[in-house]
This record gives structure tokens, C-alpha cells and sequence, in this order.
């Protein structure tokens, strides 16, 4: 048989239909892990690259009201169907915000081992990240947020680690069929980070450079009307560094980066 490559989510949390079939999970957590059992055995045969578990620490209230709340812990799940299979992947949500650093780095690399190298981890900041590691409240859901905390994290003086080893994977759709994403919501986080860190003079360069976006003037307007330069005073009372030293430790000209 030909193996057919491809990436299956599996949620602990959610009963997404389309993904993980609610008639496999049953009723009682009895049945819902002999049901995640036998599909994982069944994906493991089929040549399925991995299993995604997600996962936060709360509960979804619409589904408290219409079926049991209690999920899997990802990691027991991820230990219970990693004796269960042979070879697909098992891609799990832990958060370091509850969970001690050393610890779930023990754990993760003890289930590793016993997979024999089939454990992966979704880095998340699990929800309210704005609240859990300093995510600027003022950027809209998606876009920039994870570029601006890093760019932050230089000029208040910290750095930001690399590990060269660690592969990423994502699955990419060539349509967005399965969620949004506001372009003009983008530009203006975008923008936002720009006001935030960078100096007069490379502000209007940046304005220059992306005058011909269509979603600039309304999201000049809504900066206008934030906090933007409020939380940029306070930062600029913080930080260690600023633009032109992270351009030159980047080693690279403002126009690459952005």
C-alpha cells in the first residue's frame, strides 16, 4: 500500500464533527477512550503523520450544557495512545503558564522516549495569553501579536532563545474555508507594533513602504483613537535598547525585516 501523507487534528475538548466523530468518543470517559483507542490504531494503519490533541485550562460552556465537560489531560491521553500505536505522531497542548518549565520539559521528554520519538508539542499561551505572558491587549485576535512581544522582549533588555533542533510543523489550507482572518485587523496590528517601537524616522519609512495597502487610513484612525502612545511612552521609560540597536544586532536592514 502507498502511503498517503497527510495531518488528522484531534481535539480533547472540543467534539469537532469533521475531525474527531463524536459517535468514537462515546458517552462515558470509559467509552471515550476506547473510542480514542481504536481510531488512533486505525489512523496509526492508515499511514496518518500525527494526532493533534489541543487543550486549555477551562471549560467550553456551551458544551457543559449539552454533554459531559470532563476531556483528558493531553499528556495521560498522549501516554495512553502512545501504547496503543506504533508509529503516528502525537502532537500535544501544554502550557508552561501552569505547569513549571523543568517540569513539562521532563515530561515531554520522557514521553519521547518511550514513544520512541513520536511526541510533539503545540507551544501555546493557552487563552488570555495577553494576560498570561504580556500579550499587548490592544491587538486585535490575530496578526503581529507574536512579532511584537518578541521585538518588545529585545528593547526592554531580555532576549529571545532559538533552538535550532526543534522542527515546526503547520498545516496549511489553501483557502480560508475554515476560519477568518480581517485583513484591515492585520494592518492595523501591524501598524500598531511599528508605533509602539520604532522612531519617527522609521515610522514614516514603514508609512511609505505600505502606503498602497487600501486598510492604512482606517487603521491610521484607529490608532489614533487606542492607547497606541500612551503604552509607547511606557515602554520607552522601560526599555534597554532601542530600534537602531535591534536592527543591527538583527543584522539586517529595516526594509528585510518588515
Amino acid at each position: 500500500m502507498v502511503r498517503q501523507s497527510g495531518v488528522f487534528f484531534v481535539s480533547g475538548e472540543f467534539a469537532f464533527t469533521d475531525r474527531f466523530p463524536s459517535w468514537k468518543q462515546g458517552g462515558s470517559p470509559e467509552r471515550r477512550a476506547a473510542g480514542s483507542a481504536d481510531f488512533a490504531r486505525e489512523l496509526d494503519e492508515l499511514g496518518f503523520d500525527a494526532i493533534f490533541i489541543a487543550d486549555f485550562l477551562g471549560l467550553n460552556r456551551s458544551q457543559v450544557a449539552n454533554r459531559s465537560a470532563r476531556h483528558f489531560e493531553p499528556l495521560t491521553a498522549a501516554s495512553h495512545l502512545a501504547a496503543m500505536t506504533s508509529r503516528i505522531g502525537l502532537v500535544i497542548t501544554i502550557s508552561t503558564q501552569f505547569t513549571e518549565p523543568y517540569n513539562t520539559a521532563r515530561q515531554l521528554n520522557s514521553l519521547d522516549w518511550l514513544s520512541q520519538g513520536r511526541i510533539g508539542w503545540n507551544v501555546v499561551t493557552s487563552f488570555n495569553g495577553e494576560r498570561n505572558y504580556g500579550y499587548d491587549a490592544g491587538f486585535t485576535r490575530w496578526g503581529f501579536e507574536d512579532v511584537e512581544m518578541c521585538l518588545r522582549t529585545w528593547l526592554l533588555g531580555y532576549r529571545v532563545a532559538v533552538q535550532p533542533d526543534v522542527t515546526v510543523a503547520h498545516y496549511f489550507r489553501e483557502a480560508r474555508d475554515n476560519y477568518e482572518v480581517d485583513d484591515a485587523a492585520v494592518t492595523y496590528n501591524f501598524l500598531r507594533m511599528v508605533y509602539l517601537h520604532f522612531s519617527p524616522t522609521r515610522i514614516q519609512q514603514v508609512r511609505e513602504a505600505v502606503r498602497g495597502n487600501p486598510h492604512v487610513a482606517v487603521a491610521q484612525d484607529r490608532l489614533a483613537d487606542s492607547d497606541v502612545f500612551d503604552r509607547r511612552a511606557a515602554l520607552l521609560a522601560r526599555r534597554a535598547h532601542d530600534d537602531a540597536w535591534f536592527f543591527d544586532e538583527v543584522n539586517g536592514s529595516p526594509a528585510a525585516v518588515l
